[in-house]
């Protein structure tokens, strides 16, 4: 390993505040984290824990904590912020059934705290949450001294309440996809491509905040407007704000709670908790002490280690974590890339999963985030959240010369979805060297510098809408839609017309190509030219996706051939979506990711692994 690799933390000063990535926690379910550290001589003696919600709300709300952990740091407070027990970056406890280890959340935020008191010497703990994170924090802060204070926002009340937002969720997704909830074991719930197991949904309706003690001796609730009667009414509240207890409207929580990429983070929120916290007691401060995180841990089993790294790109370190067999070093990796703004765990978590399979079977795996997206800071002259950015192909070619340079791993492979199958799929025209990339519900081709993110899915949305329109003249029931004016007629007519000039614009560049006229953005002769460097691009899409209808629109006759020669493949998915928001269809999703890559690795214990096949069609020529 590298030495950044074994160093725990890998530290990147920016400004008066450090932060610092890796693990804590028991051996046997490490939890994954970053710390947020002022100067030692800054440090107010405060110590914040930071408790996430569940599923695509710690999704949509990732930058948010991030954002806040580093005001929070610049505010003189040392400040932690985890992923809980089968989350995020975290390992699956043992015995993990494919939910979200709630019953574990809890003890995992009392090990947050008890590190923190150990490298600290003693600390004055204050817990933040947001939603399902804040009623978590409660619960483990009872029984406890050493808990200044406690954050709510938009807390959970009931843990009843969220299994019920959970379910309307997971029913709501069924009827927008038309399918039902395929392969969920009896009891589970699937919200929004997150699982609550059986046993998660026992252990969420057991806790209330009314059934418990009060938290802490100061307390700060940032209410959305229908929460406040409720709030004021807990028993430990006494119905009044108070020098020690207050509660604050939430401003800007609709706003959070959208796709990652168009989340936005509440300022207003941001300051009043900073303000807050600086405003509690002034603790005696103690010299921090022992190791603040460790650098990689093996995870249960023992046959898998994984590692927080830092990879250099231009002057900045690109955040990820480095999963790896414990015997030998793999001589070939998968990288997989952020979707959309979402940090790198993937969408729904999937990467995770995928990383550690693949390391049990002989081969590396790096999620990573690019420059700008999840953990990782923009470029100088770059924008944070920006889900096109300029340097995305400059940081995959950082990425290949870390992994070759500071590991000899000479194979390299790339996986990506939507946005980052467009990053997946311009690593390749632009000759970054991975031996095969994966694009996956591919939507755009080729970038117009400065598109606005909506121009992305202009040309796809125009495909559906249109698709859309074509079997609605079928259905009755649209008819009457539209007699009654429940239908957009413009927007219908205007996505029919965009599709009828995209017809026209492929055939008129099918015509000036065979006259050899050059084009620019020309999908032909970049599969041409990917063909003649032996970089094997093989697509998998969901069944409908426009992505799919403008690939072979754009690649004619050259994709047809391409595939008979074997340079390039596609795979269509039944009965999956979009984002792959049910563990079923992740798991298909998987099977033809694996068996597009065809790795044909040694598995630790010996012997060759072939890929897994799955229920998906492969197009012939």
């Amino acid at each position: 390993m590298s030495a950044g690799a074994k160093r725990a933390g890998v530290e990147r000063p920016g400004g008066p505040v450090c932060v610092s990535a890796g693990y804590f926690g028991p051996a046997d379910t490490p939890l994954f984290a970053h710390l947020h550290r002022p100067a030692v001589e800054a440090w107010s003696g405060r110590a914040v824990v930071l408790c996430p919600p569940f599923g695509y709300e710690a999704m949509s709300s990732h930058r948010l904590f991030r954002e806040l952990a580093d005001a929070l740091a610049e505010a003189g407070h040392v400040c932690l912020r985890f992923d809980p027990p089968g989350t995020g970056d975290s390992a699956d406890p043992p015995g993990h059934d494919g939910g979200a280890a709630m019953a574990a959340w809890p003890a995992a935020i009392v090990s947050a705290m008890d590190h923190l008191q150990m490298v600290l010497g003693g600390a004055a703990i204050v817990l933040v949450g947001l939603r399902l994170g804040a009623l978590m924090a409660a619960q483990a802060a009872q029984g406890r001294s050493d808990v200044l204070g406690w954050v709510a926002m938009a807390p959970v009340l009931r843990g009843r309440q969220m299994v019920r937002e959970c379910k309307a969720l997971g029913l709501a997704t069924q009827a927008r996809t038309g399918l039902g909830a395929a392969g969920a074991p009896a009891g589970a719930i699937e919200a929004g491509g997150f699982r609550l197991s059986a046993n998660d949904v026992a252990a969420l309706s057991a806790l209330a905040l009314p059934d418990l003690a009060r938290p802490a001796p100061h307390g700060l609730v940032l209410a959305r407007p229908d929460q406040t009667d409720a709030v004021q009414s807990l028993p430990w509240f006494d119905g009044h704000n108070s020098e020690a207890w207050s509660i604050q409207p939430f401003e800007g929580y609709d706003a959070l709670m959208q796709v990652p990429h168009f989340a936005q983070v509440p300022a207003q929120a941001v300051a009043a908790v900073c303000a807050w916290v600086g405003r509690l007691p002034v603790a005696p401060k103690a010299t921090p002490a022992g190791e603040m995180l460790r650098g990689a841990v093996r995870l249960s089993g023992g046959d898998v280690v994984e590692h927080a790294v830092a990879v250099p790109a231009g002057g900045i370190a690109l955040r990820g974590v480095l999963t790896l067999p414990t015997q030998g070093m793999p001589d070939r990796a998968v990288v997989m890339i952020n979707t959309g703004a979402e940090h790198r765990v993937g969408s729904n978590r999937m990467y995770v999963g995928w990383a550690r399979h693949w390391a049990r079977r002989g081969c590396a795996a790096l999620r990573v985030d690019l420059s700008g997206l999840g953990n990782s800071p923009p470029h100088r002259r770059g924008h944070a959240n920006h889900v096109h950015n300029a340097y995305a192909v400059e940081d995959l070619r950082a990425i290949c010369v870390w992994l070759r340079q500071q590991h000899g791993i000479p194979t390299l492979h790339l996986v990506g979805l939507c946005s980052g199958a467009f990053h997946a799929f311009t690593a390749a025209v632009e000759d970054v060297p991975f031996q095969s990339v994966t694009p996956i519900n591919q939507m755009v081709y080729f970038w117009q510098d400065k598109m606005p993110l909506l121009g992305e899915a202009r040309d796809a949305v125009a495909v559906a809408v249109a698709a859309g329109a074509g079997r609605a003249l079928r259905d009755p029931a649209r008819w009457r839609k539209l007699m009654r004016g429940e239908v957009r007629v413009g927007l219908i007519l205007g996505a029919v017309a965009r599709r009828g000039w995209q017809r026209a614009v492929a055939l008129g560049r099918s015509l000036l190509r065979a006259t050899g006229w050059p084009l620019t953005n020309d999908l032909p002769t970049v599969l041409r030219q990917l063909a003649a460097r032996g970089t094997r691009v093989h697509w998998v899409f969901s069944a409908g996706e426009p992505g799919l209808v403008m690939l072979r629109e754009q690649g004619g006759r050259a994709l047809r051939q391409a595939q008979t020669r074997g340079h390039v493949g596609v795979t269509v998915l039944p009965e999956t979506d979009h984002t792959f928001t049910q563990q079923a269809m992740q798991q298909r999703l998987f099977d033809a990711v694996d068996a597009a890559l065809a790795l044909d690795v040694h598995s630790p214990a010996g012997g060759r692994v072939s890929a897994a096949s799955g229920a998906s069609t492969r197009e012939a020529a």
